[in-house]
């Protein structure tokens, strides 16, 4: 997975491995939790035309806890696709997390 070997890429790297394969960077760039997953995911969200891989850029995101609030709200914000929306809400409404400040975020969105 180059996304762990440090590439940040990466939405152009997976073009060619299709949607499964752009979603496998993804759930990868969760486990490093680096700056440059960040930014490969933030890539990943924005550019990507397949809501599935943005959705699962999105949960992948959400792992990075309250340094990714606001990247998960101008997400939500900047992307209609239902799929996208959902990814993005269910994390921020799991009140489990203790990464991510979860009514704070969610208020953010409504505004």
């Amino acid at each position: 997975m180059r996304c762990c070997g440090g590439a940040t890429d990466v939405a152009e790297e997976s073009e060619g491995w299709g949607v499964y394969g752009a979603m496998f960077v993804a759930m990868g760039c969760r486990q490093t939790q680096t700056a440059e997953a960040l930014a490969a995911l933030l890539k990943m969200m924005q550019f990507d035309r397949d809501p599935n891989v943005p959705a699962e850029a999105a949960n992948s995101l959400s792992m990075f806890g309250s340094e990714a609030i606001a990247d998960l709200v101008a997400a939500f914000r900047g992307d209609d696709n239902l799929l996208v929306r959902r990814s993005i809400m269910a994390p921020l409404c799991d009140r489990r997390s203790a990464k991510i400040d979860c009514q704070n975020a969610i208020l953010k969105i409504r505004k």
